[in-house]
């Protein structure tokens, strides 16, 4: 039987534009693997800005090396990307959930993956 590890590496950011300029950005959510240690990326941790807390259930999220089985390279500033993995078996789930305020017309939903599948 082939084992199937899935890993999907994740940075969030959520755009708005101010309605003063033509271009300018204005961040009003976002989150960084950067912010988190291995111990202190759970559930219900919140610490970036905008975003509620995780809610993860089933299998745990974790934190890893994105370039680890060939991934690219998106790791935060601790060596270490957000992880959505589990340990191969068929029956395993890795759910996780960030909710926020509701887009406006012309607000960005944008993030940065990168997958790893090894089947």
């Amino acid at each position: 039987m082939r084992k199937l590890v899935h890993t999907l590496f994740v940075i969030f950011v959520m755009t708005g534009f101010d309605a003063g300029t033509s271009l300018a950005q204005t961040i009003i959510a976002e989150d960084d693997a950067g912010n988190y240690t291995v111990g202190t990326f759970t559930n219900g941790a919140n610490a970036g800005m905008g975003f509620d807390a995780w809610v993860m259930w089933n299998y745990p999220a974790s934190l890893g090396d994105s370039t680890e089985g060939g991934g690219g390279d998106i790791n935060s500033t601790n060596d270490l990307s957000f992880r959505f993995m589990t340990s191969g078996v068929d029956t395993e789930w890795v759910n996780a959930r960030r909710d926020f305020n509701a887009l406006q017309v012309g607000d960005t939903l944008s993030f940065t993956f990168t997958y790893n599948w090894d089947g």
